[in-house]
């Protein structure tokens, strides 16, 4: 099966924030970065509290509660500006460029402007599915980004890719409902 597409940048940035969406570490720095301050405001608003100082106390209990609430928003856009002037940077001369995947018995080959690669089956560790791409995950941390909006036997592609991790034993993760938040 040969594949050929180009990628733009949403189409890393998505990338991007699908993974990090799915890194333990960002969870939890996230959850944290949520949580804590707040807590911190409460313990402070406590503390103005018993030292008698009852306006201080709910300013603290106000911006703690306001941090919960808009802090969210506030560190998606921050990342998601993050991830897209980092691909700005970094990806810039491949937005754009024609690519073409051939997926062999025992190997991909990857052709893009700037050279080929082979990449052996076996390296496969996942393959991940949201609505609007595949991505296909090897051992060594490397992924293919593939959008389904631009490929035109989209059924085949899927079949075969699924195929693929199945007769690997590999996992096939489905989360058509995905949205960076």
């Amino acid at each position: 099966m040969k594949l050929q597409y180009s990628l733009e940048k949403n189409d890393y940035v998505t990338f991007q924030l699908f993974t990090a969406s799915k890194s333990n570490r960002i969870i939890k720095k996230r959850r944290n970065n949520k949580i804590l301050p707040p807590l911190i405001y409460i313990a402070l608003a406590v503390v103005s509290y018993y030292l008698e100082d009852i306006g201080l106390s709910v300013a603290f209990i106000i911006i703690g509660l306001l941090w919960f609430l808009f802090y969210p928003a506030y560190e998606r856009k921050k990342y998601l500006r993050h991830y897209e002037k980092n691909i700005e940077e970094n990806y810039k001369n491949r937005f754009g460029k024609l690519e073409t995947l051939e997926f062999n018995e025992d190997y991909i080959l990857s052709k893009d402007y700037s050279g080929e690669g082979k990449i052996i089956l076996s390296e496969v560790e996942e393959l991940n599915e949201i609505k609007e791409y595949f991505f296909l995950k090897f051992n060594s941390g490397v992924s293919l980004i593939i959008p389904k909006y631009k490929i035109d036997n989209l059924e085949q592609v899927s079949n075969y890719l699924i195929g693929l991790v199945s007769g690997l034993k590999k996992k096939h993760k489905v989360d058509l409902n995905w949205k960076w938040k």
